[in-house]
């Protein structure tokens, strides 16, 4: 729960436009917030999310398309925030091959801000002890 909690602090909120209902970002992984093992061959490695929200009702997922080169599909449920709009992988740590290598992946976590910013976060490992992120897009 610290490492949740810590993740939902890294980040504040920005006042202005909502974003758009449907969308797909493309970002990558230039940050490691914990280094705790976390695999050299992700580093700076795309990821491509989708969204489909409903802002006006506060309903809608998003989902993890693509992880450096390797299609996945992990959905992301909303968080219920009222300062931005967060979304956070329910999943077991799961074992995902990214072609000769592999990773567990512990949780996805993928915020859009106002004005339409957006920022992921993968928590790696079989605790989440590896956190490597993306810059919030400009």
């Amino acid at each position: 729960m610290k490492k949740l909690l810590f993740l939902l602090l890294l980040v504040t909120s920005l006042p202005g436009e909502a974003a758009p209902e449907q969308g797909r970002v493309q970002l990558q992984l230039t940050r490691i917030e914990r280094d705790n093992q976390c695999p050299s061959f992700l580093r700076n490695a795309d990821v491509v999310v989708d969204y489909d929200y409903d802002f006006s009702r506060n309903r809608g997922l998003a989902y993890l398309r693509q992880l450096k080169s390797e299609k996945i599909n992990y959905t992301l449920h909303p968080l219920g925030l009222s300062s931005y709009y967060a979304f956070m992988s329910d999943i077991s740590p799961t074992t995902q091959p990214i072609g000769d290598e592999q990773v567990i992946v512990y949780r996805i976590i993928f915020h859009i801000y106002k004005p339409f910013k957006t920022r992921v976060m993968l928590m790696l490992g079989e605790q989440g002890e590896c956190i490597m992120s993306s810059e919030v897009t400009a």
